[in-house]
């Protein structure tokens, strides 16, 4: 009877412990993902950012050899 009751009590801690670990690595998981996701947001940002950037400094560098070949012609 009490090495019945021990082994059921091994059992329970035993499942418990497995649980607890499954809630554990789950929750690193989506912790994991969560930071994941927001670095490629993050990279987004950036890469947009930097295309906008190049676009702005393109379009100035257009309008500045625009003003140089105008002035040059007068």
């Amino acid at each position: 009877m009490k090495q019945t009751g021990s082994r059921q009590e091994a059992d329970r801690k035993q499942t418990g412990s497995r649980q607890e670990a499954d809630r554990k690595q789950t929750g690193n998981k989506q912790e994991a993902y969560r930071k994941q996701i927001g670095s490629r947001q993050e990279a987004v940002r950036k890469q947009t950012g930097d295309k906008q950037e190049a676009y702005r400094k393109q379009i100035g560098s257009r309008q500045e050899a625009v003003r140089k070949q105008t002035g040059c012609d007068l």
